[in-house]
């Protein structure tokens, strides 16, 4: 049953992570993001923390993930914005490969599977109280708050996929991310240590409601409905962050990211289910370079997320291209 619960989960590794300082668009600006990534991986962290090949504990040999996000966000004023962000988003094409010298589909249940669906959607607004340009005037350091909700949006049909197995079809492999609703609030911090330079603490708390899902055995191709209670998710970051002026309307920046992500162990049908917390720590390069002499300011970003350590999560590599329009109302 662990085993079936991480699978189900695979979507909650595939976002990357993207700089959540305390800076706010200005108002009556609106900026749109559009996030190609893809996520690949062949290795999973055990219970232990060890380091392993997925088909060492699984069917699974690799499998890799298409992904595309979006968010909207819209300044209401210089210290308020809100916002919908879809990220991870839409997973539209993946690929499953099953361990080698195994059975065909229904015996393994990997051959056709297919990590594709919605991921759900963030809706919350981002308060700026300290900083140069908060409520509170500060010219050393910022504080914003957000809070939101995560509404589910994975559409799975358990009992389409398992007639798809059974005629040895391609089939979903099960729900996109955790496919529950979820109450939040996020906490960033910076220190400015310089006009180009500054150092982004931040956090984040997502408490999940129980959701009943139905889901499909592959090895069976057997369905049932169940409750899961996922709990929370804490994701702690520390960014380093630099922006630097190369010409008129330049600028150039770069950060490198560490995050922390953690749950609790899953309850299955009112029950925990024992060693199935999950945690990662990941490391995040990302470049960058804002283009305001355009008609149409544009940033482009480009970052890479290496998986460190974990327990009970998916060794999975992303890399992702972000690309963010701005305009005025």
């Amino acid at each position: 049953m662990k085993r079936l619960v991480i699978v189900l989960l695979l979507a909650a590794l595939v976002a990357p992570v993207f700089a959540d300082d305390a800076l706010l668009i200005p108002g009556r600006v609106i900026r749109f993001r559009t996030i190609p990534s893809y996520t690949f991986a062949s290795q999973e962290f055990n219970e232990n923390g060890d380091r392993k090949d997925l088909s060492e504990e699984s069917n699974i040999d690799s499998f890799n993930i298409w992904t595309l996000s979006f968010a909207l966000e819209v300044g209401l004023t210089d210290q308020v914005t809100v916002a919908a962000q879809w990220t991870p988003g839409w997973q539209f094409a993946s690929t499953v490969n099953a361990k080698d010298g195994l059975a065909p589909l229904l015996t393994t249940g990997t051959e056709n599977a297919q990590l594709t669906g919605l991921n759900d959607l963030f809706l919350g607004t981002k308060i700026l109280i300290l900083g140069p340009d908060g409520f509170v005037p500060n010219d050393m350091f910022r504080f914003a708050v957000s809070l939101g909700g995560v509404i589910p949006l994975s559409i799975y049909d358990a009992d389409e996929a398992r007639t798809d197995i059974l005629a040895s079809n391609e089939y979903q492999r099960g729900i996109v991310g955790p496919d529950a609703f979820a109450l939040g609030a996020r906490l960033h911090f910076d220190y400015i240590v310089t006009p180009i330079f500054f150092v982004n603490l931040y956090s984040e708390t997502l408490f999940y409601l129980p959701r009943d899902i139905k889901t499909t055995a592959p090895d069976t191709a057997t369905t049932s409905e169940d409750e899961y209670a996922y709990g929370y998710q804490q994701i702690f970051e520390l960014d380093p962050q630099v922006r630097i002026p190369v010409g008129e309307g330049i600028t150039m920046s770069g950060s490198l990211a560490a995050a922390f992500r953690f749950t609790p162990d899953i309850e299955f049908n009112g029950t925990e289910i024992a060693d199935s917390a999950s945690q990662l720590l990941t490391l995040n390069p990302e470049v960058g370079a804002l283009f305001t002499v355009l008609p149409v300011p544009l940033e482009a970003k480009l970052q890479y997320t290496l998986p460190l350590y974990g327990e009970n999560a998916n060794a999975t590599n992303t890399i992702a291209l972000q690309i963010n329009t701005y305009l005025r109302y």
